[in-house]
């Protein structure tokens, strides 16, 4: 193939390359003949009899439609292009690009994925050449035509110059290696098993396995691939880059499974043994895997398959691992898969997934590799420390940061800072941004991190993430082209003691994570974890998937008494607990106790909730109390002091003034209004409303901002994420939610612990 140059007839053909009289679209090359190029199993058969314009970046406010050049944004977001090299008074680009056509012969590894078993696509290919700001035009454009180069051929690559580039573009099927961490999925792992078992599990790794396991991601989306020199006698330097789609096919394809080896059939196995089982399992498994389970350990065997309720004889236990292998990496499997692509699609144009930095000898391994598409491969046959960069992405759109820090010498007094944003990434399908098909990815976060003597000397860190995505391109989007899902935490840092693990105990079961009955038990077993004064964490989650959350906010306002009577159990429940009063000690005492008083409050929808009614009301119901030791708070109630019922509605629900007769009507009010903007909604994705990424009042951000306003205080947060978990059990939308306590003590494996 080979490049002829129709030379432009202007003025400026003698001028000097950094001269601002340029066009910046310069000249025309056309690009002729036929290429046939070896690839694993096969050969890529190139033609082209194109025309294409060539450009000249001499200014930094010159914009390239690649990204590769171009001023870099002074505050990086994930949002903008990352150029690779940015113009100067030293030095200027020529940029050669051209549309070829690519057709597949045999049965090889394509990373065109239209192209097996045949067919054609065409292929955006450039060629940037940096030259010498004080070069003319006319003696660059000669100079250049004499050697231009393709990015499917080694040689060409090889001889890329300081400052040069070499890039092509195309829908591309990529495979990579992923290490996914045990604390990523073990939430997810507790989770399939507890639904299983339908009892509570506490699943718990060794050390040495959980700092990772194996997996492996298939992407198959529009991608630009970029080979570079960015130092003289350096490494080259190769970048894996999202792009614009120029082909007819828009969206992304995203799978992520386990290796091959992966120990969780072994974890799985020791999550239904005693403590004294769990010992002989690995011995089991391995003997299973060989066909040789000693016959001591036979009927231990088939009783652990039996509890996952697989029935098996001595004769089937092959078959009975390989379903329990089965059943559960493929639920793994799905929630990795969701979680990639959940951040992938908010991965912003332009935006580099894989950076390497490879030398000579190791380019001419993995140049096929990376012509195919196999990214999995490079990274096993080149070195960790080749590694630049690996799917990053920041990007912070709306955010508002406030807090409080009091501090003396080296002794933190108190810390309290809130963090909220909204944030959203628009990928388009085509060079057409305003009118081509685009994708919008959101994410609401709202968190907030205490620590310090104020809060005990303990790191408490609660927020929520709510967010909104579209898994495929639209013209015109709308709500019911979007995935939502929510996601809500809250972690405890402290010493460990009976008194910690008492109140995560009762936080856990707040959420639904564990029954009241269990708490007792469960103490004791995370007391035995580590020695009392150990470093702790503690670490509640609930997620709800967007297939179910939809569900939720569908079924939600149906069942209204329902619906408020459960808001009021929560209330009760999430309210502050203390083992030396009876009428508080649990969770379950604090709903007999204090429920009928909230169900009266929000069916008041709290007006005429003053002072002297709310603690009125509290008094008389502890009267009616005394075989709980009510009558034995009454005094302390009437008070009105720090911890008592009216304390927690000054703090957590009283207005600046009386609005409208409800001078302590907040908790109500933002109740409410969550689940009217859910609502809202609900009906924008029935109506299939219009979505703008640049509506800052779309349902999408109101349905945010209201959640927002219930998670802004800790007692409401824990009230909320407690009515939703009990909600999704009574709707059965139990598939789609996971709850998770994990504890992790300094220089233990973390144990995850998920109720069925």
């Amino acid at each position: 193939m080979s490049w002829s140059i129709q030379f432009p007839e202007v003025s400026t053909l003698r001028q000097s390359l950094g001269s601002a009289a340029h066009a910046q679209t310069l000249a025309i090359a056309t690009l002729e003949g036929d290429k046939e190029l070896p690839i694993p199993g096969g050969k890529l058969s190139l033609a082209a009899a194109l025309r294409t314009p060539i450009e000249l970046f001499n200014d930094r406010s010159d914009a390239d439609d690649q990204g590769i050049i171009g001023a870099p944004a002074k505050d990086a977001d994930g949002s903008t292009p990352e150029p690779l090299y940015s113009t100067d008074n030293a030095a200027c680009w020529l940029k050669y690009a051209v549309e070829v056509s690519a057709r597949a012969e045999g049965m090889g590894e394509f990373p065109f994925v239209t192209l097996h078993g045949g067919g054609s696509v065409n292929v955006v290919v450039a060629d940037y050449r940096n030259h010498p700001s004080a070069q003319s035009l006319e003696d660059a454009l000669r100079q250049d035509v004499q050697s231009l180069r393709l990015p499917f051929v080694l040689g060409d690559v090889q001889k890329l110059r300081v400052g040069d580039a070499l890039s092509f573009q195309t829908r591309l099927a990529l495979k990579a290696g992923l290490k996914v961490s045990w604390s990523f999925m073990g939430a997810t792992l507790a989770s399939v098993i507890a639904k299983r078992v339908s009892h509570l599990v506490a699943l718990q790794l060794d050390a040495d396995v959980a700092a990772f396991i194996g997996a492996s991601v298939s992407l198959e989306d529009e991608f630009r691939l970029v080979f570079s020199r960015p130092l003289n006698g350096g490494p080259l330097r190769v970048a894996v880059r999202k792009a614009t789609a120029t082909t007819g096919t828009a969206g992304a394809g995203i799978t992520v499974k386990l290796g091959i080896d992966s120990p969780l059939p072994t974890a799985l196995l020791k999550a239904v043994a005693t403590s004294q089982e769990a010992r002989d399992v690995d011995a089991v498994v391995n003997g299973i895997r060989t066909n040789s389970v000693r016959p001591d350990l036979q009927r231990l065997a088939v009783a652990l398959f039996e509890r996952w309720g697989i029935p098996a004889t001595v004769d089937q236990l092959f078959s009975a691992y390989d379903t329990l292998k089965t059943l559960v990496e493929s639920s793994v499997n799905t929630t990795l898969t969701g979680n990639f692509g959940y951040e992938y699609r908010r991965c912003a144009e332009d935006a580099t997934i894989l950076e390497l930095e490879l030398s000579d000898p190791e380019l001419v391994t993995a140049h096929k590799s990376l012509l195919s598409g196999n990214l999995e491969a490079i990274q096993k046959k080149v070195p960790d420390s080749a590694l630049r960069r690996y799917f990053h992405m920041k990007s912070i759109t709306r955010e508002q940061t406030w807090g409080l820090g009091l501090q003396w010498r080296d002794v933190i007094i108190g810390r309290n800072e809130g963090r909220r944003s909204l944030k959203s990434v628009v990928q388009n399908a085509s060079r057409d941004l305003r009118n081509g098909p685009r994708r919008i990815a959101y994410l609401g976060t709202r968190s907030f991190e205490q620590s310090g003597v104020l809060y005990g000397d303990e790191d408490r860190r609660y927020g929520i993430d709510f967010n909104a995505q579209m898994p495929a391109y639209s013209l015109t989007p709308s709500a019911d082209e979007f995935e939502y899902a929510f996601y809500a935490y809250t972690s405890l840092e402290a010493k460990l003691s009976k008194n910690y693990l008492h109140r995560i105990t009762n936080d856990a079961v707040v959420w639904g994570i564990v029954q009241q009955e269990e708490a007792p038990d469960l103490i004791e077993r995370l007391h035995a974890i580590a020695a009392q004064g150990t470093n702790t964490t503690a670490r509640l989650e609930l997620r709800i998937d967007g297939k179910h959350f939809r569900r939720f906010i569908d079924l939600l306002d149906s069942e209204e008494d329902l619906e408020r009577h459960q808001f009021a159990l929560a209330l009760a429940r999430a309210m502050p607990g203390d083992p030396k009063h009876a009428v508080r000690s649990t969770p379950r005492n604090r709903e007999l106790v204090f429920a009928p008083i909230w169900d009266e409050y929000l069916k008041a929808k709290g007006r005429d909730w003053n002072k002297d009614r709310i603690i009125g009301t509290v008094v008389e119901r502890l009267k009616t109390l005394s075989a709980m030791g009510g009558t034995d708070l009454t005094e302390w109630e009437k008070r009105g002091g720090p911890g008592t019922f009216f304390d927690l509605f000054f703090q957590e629900s009283r207005y600046g003034g009386d609005i409208g007769g409800k001078p302590f009507g907040k908790i109500h009010a933002y109740w409410r209004d969550v689940v009217d903007r859910l609502g809202f909604l609900n009906r924008a994705i029935r109506s299939e409303t219009a979505i703008s990424e640049h509506d800052t009042h779309s349902v999408i951000a109101n349905a945010f901002e209201a959640l927002n306003d219930q998670v802004a205080e800790s007692f409401r947060m824990r009230a909320f994420v407690s009515w939703l978990s009990t909600m999704t059990d009574l709707w059965t939308l139990g598939a789609g939610v996971q709850r998770t306590l994990s504890i992790r003590a300094d220089n233990q494996p973390e144990m995850v612990i998920s109720n069925g």
